[in-house]
Order: structure tokens, then sequence, then C-alpha cells
């Protein structure tokens, strides 16, 4: 029977290649910094700006960019 460090590579082996930033990010230690005030009004800002439709999408930002 494989080790479990021998079947987490076998995972991770089956992961493509355009998913391994989702595995990184769930191995990232969580941020333990405290959000300041001045950040948590930025992302009230944000979220406001998302629910009234002030966004751009991601294929508009790679072709302002010229990588689309």
């Amino acid at each position: 029977m494989a080790t479990d460090r021998q079947y987490l590579h076998q995972l991770l082996d089956e992961v493509p290649e355009s998913e391994l930033w989702r595995v990184r990010l769930a191995l990232c230690p969580p941020d333990d910094e405290p959000v300041t005030d001045q950040e948590a009004a930025a992302l009230l800002r944000a979220e406001e700006e998302v629910r009234s439709g002030r966004v751009v999408s991601h294929e508009d930002v790679l072709k302002e960019f010229g990588l689309a």
C-alpha cells in the first residue's frame, strides 16, 4: 500500500497544469494579519461596485493589455 506522501503525489500528478494554482492556494497558510479600517472600507466599495455592475471582464482586461 502506498504511503500518504506517495498517495498525495499521485493526486497532485492528476491535477491539470491549469488548475495547479488552486492547489497552491489551498496549501498557503492563512493570512493572519488583521484587516485595517482602510482595507475594510475598500472591500465594501469593491463589493458595491460589483453589485451595481461596475466591473470589467477578465477577457476585456486581457484585451486591454494585448494578452488576448
